[in-house]
């Protein structure tokens, strides 16, 4: 059996139900930087899934940063949060397109009314 004497206390002491989303993070954080993201992932969704509290599932904060360091937890969160998060998104992408295509729609509107323009300045010959 492997000697677990030189692991840091960080590593060894593995959260609990009843810890918080950070303890979980920093744990996950000493994993990453120990082992590498691959079996930081693994090694963290084991333990997550065996002493994880359910809750910090449907947790909008724990799920983000974990999700921001490439941990897919099973989303938990409710349809409301999922819907908040798809308008947090891509809403700035709407805002743009639109823009653009407001834009575009004015810039056509305005070539076509060029020969209308110019009819009514110089007469139509």
């Amino acid at each position: 059996m492997k000697d677990y004497k030189d692991l840091p206390e960080s590593i060894i002491s593995i959260p609990s139900k009843s810890s918080t989303p950070e303890e979980w993070i920093l744990w996950y954080d000493e994993l990453k930087r120990r082992y590498g993201k691959f079996r930081a992932n693994s090694i963290f969704l084991y333990a997550f899934s065996k002493l994880g509290d359910v809750s910090l599932k449907s947790n909008d904060y724990f799920y983000k940063q974990m999700l921001d360091r490439g941990v897919e937890i099973q989303d938990q969160r409710s349809w409301l949060n999922k819907i908040n998060d798809f308008y947090a998104n891509y809403t700035n992408t709407f805002i743009k397109v639109g823009i653009v295509a407001g834009i575009g729609f004015l810039l056509y509107g305005v070539v076509k009314s060029l020969p209308l323009l110019y009819a009514i300045k110089y007469g139509r010959k």
